[in-house]
């Protein structure tokens, strides 16, 4: 996936890790545990029989050489760039060459390589251990980790109390966010429904998950909503919603001296488990401006700003620093529809007119060593300028696919890198279909070589790369590959903030038939391990079949080939038939490998 720096090409023999040792000057458990996995993967080929990493001086901490021969050297500052060495051989290892004799070196090009997410659930812990393990593939250095309601307050049990009952009426069923978030005459925010789906981990389960992703090499930023998006808080503390008249109130009043009695001491139990150099304190999709007897007849801007600066300054006194969401700092427009900073006009979902002031000239108010979060970037590369010439530092978020554009002209004017952000499940379902793992895999070539000079051949080698993935999973004596496509399929969308993924997309079943009259059955599912054969290369659609497929041209059509672990791989194969689901009219097209 990742075009590496080769002094010389990969030449000689396909090379195998199976039998080798590794010697490491860094003694942290996680490069261990991820060099067996590289050596479960790489095992065709003349056998290496030692890896080495050697821990030299530098200021660069990230910054790794590998000599791959009769022996495997690594050279690296920290242990961070040892554990990007072995991804970059494991990368090399499910590629079609596979790993073979070769030197090169690794450096970012962006120091800043998140991925903003929620807290798993008890039952998820493991679908998000297995979802972070592609951070290391994919060589990321940060996590952002909401806490909000999902995390235990000692201080202040009822908000924990409250968040479960808000949670227990969201999660009903799917789509029951959006009949609180679209219902009403007045902007209201999105909800988190997946914030661990809906549970309240204690502060015990939560420091063994920042203590884990810590021993993964990540940074971990807690991301606690304040303002905005504090629903956990103002269904606990009604007295402080901003506006009363809401049922699910979601801001907190900024004029209120109790808010923040409250605020400080999540913020101090989110410290003690954390333990953070930066915390996001949210403050996006401020909606409830001004509106209660205390703030009515203010300045918008100096309630958003008072709030900012007082959370901030409390940080800074602890020697932490701030980090927000800076979409209310814009002066931005969706064609002539005005959004960000520039305040809310428009008729929504359910018809109501809904109006928000103009937030924009915050941006001159704020103290500049606020690292700002630019979800925006889609809306046009103008609006950088913004942060640049207020003086403040940013990355982007919410990165979706390779969709932003011109990224090289971009990191020119000083961006420090991005996050991809998962605003749904961790189940691999939830992660193919939400475009994650696409889009974790695009944003890390970008922060690590910049833009592909062409896109569709970075778009199939990633491809490529991610099914590689997937087929390393399955033993090769059981694997069954299929070749599928439909006549129809539908237009890509998200599972999240309350919508979820269920059965959407079920088509019917594949039907493996044994010479001995036995069976096994596996769901085929529109955009998890088929899709249409007019889809097309690059679109959301292509990229939300990656790892479970490999999507392939095919006389004009495209066509998904996908995997499958034969129960009984000592059976002969007779055929295969697709069953469609009843009163399912698409026709499938299908053949066996």
């Amino acid at each position: 996936m990742f075009s590496h720096r080769f002094e010389k090409k990969p030449q000689g023999e396909c090379l195998s890790l199976a039998d080798a040792a590794l010697e490491s000057d860094f003694q942290e458990r996680y490069l261990s545990e991820y060099f067996d996995d590289l050596r479960s993967i790489c095992t065709d080929g003349r056998s290496v029989g030692r890896v080495r990493i050697v821990k030299i001086e530098g200021r660069e901490k990230e910054r790794y050489t590998v000599s791959v021969g009769e022996e495997i050297v690594i050279s690296a500052v920290a242990f961070s760039g040892a554990l990007y060495a072995l991804a970059d051989l494991k990368d090399m290892a499910l590629s079609r060459n596979g790993l073979r004799a070769c030197t090169f070196a690794g450096e970012p090009i962006c120091s800043f390589r998140a991925y903003r997410a929620y807290l798993p659930s008890r039952e998820g812990k493991e679908d998000f251990f297995r979802s972070m393990r592609f951070l290391t593939d994919f060589k990321y250095n940060t996590v952002i980790l909401e806490a909000g309601g999902a995390m235990e307050y000692e201080r202040h049990p009822e908000i924990n109390r409250a968040w479960s009952r808000f949670m227990e009426d969201v999660r009903r069923y799917s789509g029951r966010s959006l009949e609180i978030q679209c219902g009403y005459p007045w902007e209201k925010d999105s909800i988190h429904a997946e914030n661990a789906d809906g549970e309240v981990l204690t502060k015990k389960e939560t420091e063994e998950i920042v203590s884990r992703l810590k021993r993964m090499g990540l940074e971990v930023i807690p991301e606690v909503p304040l303002l905005s998006h504090a629903d956990y808080i103002c269904l606990a503390h009604p007295e402080l919603a901003e506006r009363k008249e809401d049922p699910y109130p979601d801001t907190y009043c900024p004029s209120n001296e109790g808010t923040y009695e409250i605020v400080f001491d999540i913020l101090e139990e989110v410290i003690g488990v954390f333990q953070p150099r930066l915390i996001n304190i949210g403050h996006d999709e401020f909606y409830s401006v001004a509106l209660c007897d205390r703030c009515k007849e203010k300045d918008p801007v100096d309630l958003y700003v008072g709030d900012i600066v007082k959370i901030h300054n409390w940080l800074k006194k602890r020697g932490i620093r701030t980090m927000m969401w800076g979409e209310k700092l814009l002066d931005a427009r969706r064609g002539e529809e005005r959004i960000g900073g520039a305040g809310v006009d428009r008729i929504n979902e359910a018809g109501y007119h809904v109006t928000v002031p103009p937030l924009w000239r915050c941006a001159e108010k704020l103290p500049k060593d606020i690292l700002m979060i630019n979800w925006y970037w889609e809306f046009g590369a103008h609006l950088d300028q913004t942060y640049i010439k207020n003086g403040y530092s940013f990355v982007y978020g919410n990165l979706c696919c390779d969709e932003i554009d011109g990224w090289n002209e971009r990191l020119k004017r000083g961006p420090l890198g991005g996050a991809v952000s998962n605003w749904g499940a961790f189940d691999r379902k939830s992660m193919q279909r939400n475009l994650q793992i696409y889009s974790l895999a695009a944003s890390a070539c970008l922060f690590w070589e910049g833009e592909a000079q062409d896109l569709s051949v970075r778009r199939n080698q990633i491809a490529e790369s991610l099914y590689a993935r997937r087929l390393a999973e399955i033993p090769k004596n059981s694997r069954v590959e299929i070749v599928s496509s439909a006549d129809r399929g539908e237009a890509h969308r998200f599972f999240w903030c309350g919508e979820f993924a269920e059965n959407e997309g079920e088509l019917g079943k594949f039907c493996l038939l044994f010479e001995d009259g036995t069976g096994a059955e596996y769901p085929a599912v529109n955009g998890e391990n088929t899709g249409s054969a007019d889809t097309v290369s690059g679109s959301r659609e292509w990229a939300q079949t990656l790892y479970m497929c490999l999507p392939e041209q095919s006389d004009g059509e495209m066509r998904f080939r996908t995997v499958f672990c034969n129960p009984c791989p000592e059976k002969r194969i007779k055929g295969i038939v697709f069953e469609p689901l009843g009163g399912c009219k698409t026709r499938l097209i299908y053949k066996i490998l």
